[in-house]
């Protein structure tokens, strides 16, 4: 998404988030976010999208759990 945007993850105007938070058709705040890196884990943090960094697939699986989405 982030290159059809023209618009990095990191961005500090946020488009990318805005923009996948606005094609899924719900809020911030029902969105889950996960990365390898933390800097764009923060830009998700800071548009009020759940994220978390990616640590492997154990840890992203708990992380599904806890949220109910797994």
């Amino acid at each position: 998404l982030s290159s059809r945007m023209g618009a990095p993850k990191e961005s500090p105007r946020l488009e990318m988030f805005r923009a996948a938070v606005e094609a899924a058709g719900v809020t911030a705040a029902n969105c889950f976010f996960t990365d390898d890196r933390q800097p764009i884990v923060d830009c998700a943090r800071a548009f009020g999208i759940d994220a978390m960094l990616f640590r492997g697939p154990e840890h992203f699986a708990a992380a599904l759990r806890e949220r109910d989405l797994l």
